[in-house]
């Protein structure tokens, strides 16, 4: 396959519900946007429900993948709705992300108002073939990234567990 184009489909992953000026990762993700269109590559950016695309959002290379709007909080914690919200999100990204994509994260993996997104990510990765790149912007306080560090290792021991579930399924079929 060396010197042989794969087309990929490439996706940026947020957790943005409206497009605000102020916001530094907004920025940064419109640039990304223009470049890859600039270059002729067309490009998918899953936000939540509520977004409005505006600005490059809108261009006509550029689709717009609604996600559910699920309450985030900035605290590590896991709320009445924590596992039925990753089951949407999940499910939402399974109908996204196909084995060819490449998808561009940003502070998923990170930050804790994004936990839920986080979690439906590894879970959808465990069982595909497409490539993640996490990109981190914002800075978490040491104390709760080691908060976070339980709520990690026990979704790595779910997601492997899942995955070893699969494979022994499909082996079967």
């Amino acid at each position: 396959m060396e010197g042989e184009f794969q087309s990929k489909k490439i996706i940026i992953f947020t957790t943005f519900s409206e497009v605000s000026e102020a916001y530094s990762l907004n920025r940064v993700v419109q640039d990304q946007i223009k470049m890859f269109v600039r270059n002729g590559y067309k490009v998918s950016v899953i936000v939540q429900e509520s977004f409005e695309p505006v600005q490059w959002y809108a261009n006509e290379n550029v689709e717009i993948v609604k996600i559910p709007l699920v309450t985030c909080h900035n605290d590590v914690t896991k709320d009445p709705t924590f596992d039925e919200d990753v089951a949407k999100i999940r499910s939402a990204l399974e109908r996204i992300v196909t084995d060819d994509s490449v998808i561009l994260t940003h502070d998923v993996i990170y930050q804790p108002a994004a936990l839920k997104h986080n979690f439906a990510a590894r879970e959808v990765a465990a069982n595909s073939q497409a490539r993640w790149l996490h990109w981190i912007h914002s800075a978490t306080s040491p104390i709760t990234l080691n908060n976070l560090q339980i709520l990690f290792i026990f979704s790595s021991m779910i997601t492997q567990f899942l995955g070893s579930l699969r494979t022994s399924q499909s082996h079967k079929n």
